[in-house]
């Protein structure tokens, strides 16, 4: 009994250690940090992008409908009848009772339509649909980019944030030194209270502004975790280098902004309805072919035909089980041709097509303005560019800088002519320099983002 106890008391020992162990596992799987291909691939899954791919996906559903080739229908029904019926005979002068019960099916009918010809209302479905699906996938697109620009932005600030906090932290113990190095100078003389005051105070902003930067961190990562739908404790990996695409034709690109190309498409769907007021007030023709076969109790036809207010051929056939072709009628067959004529009589024909031209015409200025607001914002965006550009390369020349003040600062300290103190200061300095170089690469990588999402194109181009 106590091996058996002491048996069961190892296995529950070694299954608690083994839940403990995938435990922690686990935790350090979730800790690791995000690297920046992870975070733009996650942002392809938010929800903005999801929606926009589902509407996609449906305008694709809506198109295969449109262009069906075949629709039709089968009808029939079933007829029952109760009752009786009282008549006096011509033979006997006596009344007769006559049942009236029946049941039976009625005529069967199959119709069907043909859409093949690629004109009137049928092909009308189509371009709408079509129209509907390209601006689907430019919203997708747009969503896209939007989703990647932001993620891109709120992984930099994260990325600086915990740089941030290096950086305060650096400086807390550079302050903390002076303020240790101030007090010893004091106690020989070498330092007033007002220095050693100072040197309090600069510590205790010092804290402050690390404490700042934890704060900050915090607030970047729950951001980015927000946007990306996960927990994200922690962010690690610079963005790739990134560049202008060669040969980019920015007049050309304007075409395929998302904002032009609905300016452009309500410009197609205005003439698109000019046509299609103009088919309705015109005359229309039809032809029908009907071939028909009936005997004493049944009736079977065939038709087929053409017309232009639906623009696509027609077939139907047609078998009626229960048909009363007349005592004297033992069979018939027939072939007929039908032509039919509708002139629509409407007042209205004159405002309704001037309607449409003042469409057409508001829809074209509405267009060029787009177009216009498209430019005027590639040039917002290219100034910004610009501006960034300038911001890095002034960057560039401070760090470079304060280089040169640290390799100095550190001769000198070789040389024993200051102390470990400047050289920390002149450390603290640099590393400010590089983190705000790092933050005016940030800028200039997300104005180039903008500038090509303004052009319409792909930003994962640049990298």
């Amino acid at each position: 009994v106590l091996e058996s106890r002491h048996m069961i008391v190892k296995m529950v020992k070694f299954f608690v250690t083994l839940t403990l162990s995938l435990s922690v596992l686990t935790l350090a799987q979730e800790s690791q940090p995000l690297s920046f291909s992870q975070a733009l691939e996650l942002s392809q899954a938010s929800p903005s992008v999801v929606l926009a791919r589902g509407q996609r996906d449906l305008a694709q559903k809506q198109l295969e409908v449109a262009r069906g080739v075949f629709s039709g229908e089968f009808t029939t029904s079933y007829t029952q009848t109760w009752g009786e019926a009282t008549s006096v005979s011509p033979a006997t002068g006596e009344e007769e009772t006559t049942s009236l019960d029946d049941g039976g099916f009625d005529t069967f009918s199959l119709t069907a339509t043909l859409n093949v010809v690629p004109f009137g209302p049928n092909a009308d479905r189509i371009q709408q649909a079509l129209w509907s699906l390209e601006q689907a996938e430019l919203s997708l697109r747009d969503a896209a980019a939007t989703a990647l620009i932001s993620t891109a932005e709120s992984y930099l600030t994260a990325l600086r944030a915990a740089q941030e906090v290096e950086l305060r932290t650096f400086s807390v113990e550079v302050a903390t030194q002076q303020l240790e190095a101030n007090r010893v100078r004091r106690e020989s003389g070498g330092a007033t209270d007002q220095q050693v005051l100072q040197a309090e105070i600069a510590l205790s902003q010092a804290q402050n502004e690390l404490a700042t930067a934890q704060r900050s961190n915090v607030q970047a990562l729950a951001a980015l975790s927000n946007g990306l739908g996960v927990a994200v404790g922690s962010v690690s990996g610079e963005a790739p280098s990134a560049a202008l695409p060669e040969s980019l034709d920015s007049e050309g690109q304007i075409l395929e902004r998302t904002d032009v190309r609905q300016a452009l498409i309500a410009v197609q769907e205005a003439e698109l309805t000019a046509a299609s007021t103009t088919r309705e007030y015109l005359p229309s023709g039809s032809l029908t072919m009907t071939l028909a076969a009936t005997d004493e109790e049944r009736q079977f036809s065939a038709s087929a035909g053409y017309d232009t207010r639906s623009y696509q051929p027609n077939a139907s056939l047609s078998y009626d089980p229960s048909s009363e072709g007349g005592a004297q009628v033992l069979s018939s067959n027939s072939l007929s041709v039908r032509l039919g004529a509708t002139v629509p009589l409407e007042s209205s024909l004159s405002p309704a097509l001037e309607a449409a031209r003042l469409s057409i015409e508001q829809s074209q200025q509405q267009a060029e303005q787009t177009q216009e607001l498209a430019r005027l914002e590639i040039t917002n965006a290219q100034r910004q560019l610009d501006a960034a550009q300038a911001g890095l390369e002034l960057s560039q020349q401070l760090v470079e800088q304060s280089q040169e003040t640290y390799n100095t600062t550190k001769e000198r300290f070789d040389l024993g002519l200051i102390i470990e103190l400047d050289v920390l200061t002149a450390d603290e300095a640099l590393r400010e320099s590089q983190l705000n170089l790092a933050r005016a690469r940030d800028s200039y990588l997300l104005a180039l983002l903008q500038y090509l999402n303004s052009l319409a194109v792909n930003p994962l181009e640049v990298f």
